[in-house]
C-alpha cells in the first residue's frame, strides 16, 4: 500500500502490478486492471491456492475483469479449456498464446514470459515487434568475479526448476562445473522433486553443494542433512554457506557455478554482492542467459 500512494503521487500513465501470491485473495486485486496476464500455473503455496492445478488456476485467474483483457500463456490443454470456459462466463476478453500458436512448447520459459510481454506492450500502444531480443527482463544474472562465472537464476517450485535445468542441458555450453543450491520450507515431495531434477540435469562431473541461507523461511542445515541422504550420490554435499561452497570450487580451479534454487537465496547472495561488497567491490553484471 506505500508503493499504491507513492504512485499516485507519481501519477503514471501505466501502473504493472506483481500478483504476489495466489489472485482472488491478494492485496492488488483490490484494483480494477485494464488488462491482467497468467504466466503459468504450478504447485505453490498450496496451503492457500490448493493442491491441484485446477485449484491453483481458479484462485489466479480472479485477477481478471469483466470486459477487460486477460491473456495467459498457460501450456496445458486442459488448464487452457477451464480459463475459456471461465472468460466466457465472467465476460473477459480472453487470449491464449500457446492457443493461438504464437508461442510453442519448445521455446525456454524466459522467451515465453518475454513475448507475453511484448503482447501488453503492444496492446497498451507501444511498438509490437516478436523478433527482438528481450534479454534485459530475464531474472537470470552471470557475474565474473576473480576469474570465475557466477551464474544466478531462481527456480523456486518443481515445475520451474525442472524447466529450466530442462532447457539449460540442451546446450552444453551452458554446463556448469559447480553448482550451489537452497531451498525455501516446502513440503518433501516438492523436495525430492526439485533434488532429482537437479541430479538427473546437472553434469556427472559437476559439484553440487547444498547450502542453507539467513532468512526465516529457509530450511536448516540439519533437514537438509537428511535431504541429501535419502539420494546415494557422491556429488552432493552439506556446506555451510555459499561462501564457503565458493572457496573450495575455485581452489578446484572450476570456473564456472550455478546459484539456484529459491528466489529468497538468490536475494541474499545478491545482497552481499552489491550491498556490503563481500566478494569484490566492482562486481558488475556482464550478461544475462
Amino acid at each position: 500500500m506505500v508503493f499504491i500512494k507513492y504512485s499516485l503521487k507519481l501519477n503514471p500513465d501505466y501502473l504493472i502490478l506483481e500478483v504476489g501470491l495466489g489472485g482472488r485473495l491478494d492485496a492488488t486485486n483490490l484494483f480494477d486492471c485494464d488488462i491482467a496476464a497468467l504466466v503459468s500455473v504450478s504447485r505453490d503455496h498450496q496451503e492457500f491456492l490448493g493442491n491441484s492445478l485446477k485449484e491453483i488456476l481458479l484462485e489466479k485467474i480472479r485477477i481478471g475483469r469483466k470486459g477487460k483483457l486477460f491473456l495467459s500463456s498457460v501450456d496445458s490443454n486442459f488448464l487452457i479449456s477451464i480459463e475459456k470456459q471461465y472468460s466466457l462466463n465472467e465476460g473477459l476478453y480472453y487470449y491464449n498464446l500457446f492457443d493461438s500458436q504464437l508461442i510453442s512448447r519448445k521455446e525456454n520459459f524466459h522467451d515465453r514470459n518475454a513475448k507475453l510481454v511484448k503482447l501488453i506492450l503492444s496492446e497498451l500502444g507501444f511498438k509490437r515487434n516478436f523478433s527482438e531480443s528481450f534479454n534485459h527482463i530475464h531474472r537470470n544474472i552471470n557475474l565474473n568475479v576473480d576469474g570465475q562465472e557466477l551464474l544466478f537464476s531462481g527456480s523456486h517450485n518443481p515445475h520451474g526448476l525442472n524447466n529450466f535445468l530442462k532447457r539449460r542441458c540442451v546446450n552444453s555450453s551452458l554446463n556448469c562445473d559447480g553448482m550451489i543450491v537452497s531451498f525455501s520450507k516446502r513440503n518433501e515431495k516438492d523436495l525430492i522433486q526439485m533434488m532429482n531434477s537437479i541430479l538427473a540435469y546437472s553434469s556427472k562431473k559437476s559439484r553440487i553443494f547444498i547450502t542453507g541461507f539467513n532468512h526465516f523461511k529457509a530450511l536448516d542445515n540439519n533437514y537438509l542433512s537428511k535431504l541429501i541422504n535419502m539420494f546415494n550420490d557422491e556429488r552432493l554435499e552439506l556446506i555451510s554457506n555459499w561462501e564457503e561452497g565458493i572457496s573450495i570450487l575455485k581452489d578446484e580451479q572450476k570456473k564456472k557455478i550455478l546459484f539456484t534454487g529459491s528466489y529468497y537465496f538468490i536475494g541474499s547472495i545478491l545482497h552481499d554482492l552489491y550491498i556490503q561488497n563481500r566478494i569484490v567491490p566492482s562486481s558488475t553484471p556482464v550478461k544475462t542467459f
